[in-house]
């Protein structure tokens, strides 16, 4: 039985788009990879996936006020135009 299947490689584990039927699970495999194409759209949708991905992290507030502490606690330091760069 042969199936063809695409996915996504991650790290040293590939995931498949969709399930494999007519294998039980933990049934030995060889596998074949080679790189597919990746549409223009598709690109935008895993950019557009991407950016978004951190919007509602609730950790990242904290993170942001520290930031902003130590921005605000640093000291400025003396510039002198007349020293050479």
């Amino acid at each position: 039985m042969v199936v063809r299947a695409k996915g996504i490689l991650r790290g040293n584990q590939i995931q498949l788009d969709q399930a494999l039927t007519g294998l039980p699970d933990g049934s030995p495999v060889t596998v074949l990879v080679s790189p597919r194409e990746v549409s223009e759209a598709d690109k935008l949708r895993l950019i557009d996936e991407l950016c978004g991905s951190w919007a509602d992290d609730p950790s990242l507030g904290p993170i942001f006020e520290e930031i902003a502490a130590q921005r605000n606690r640093s000291e400025s330091r003396a510039v002198s135009l007349d020293d050479p760069a």
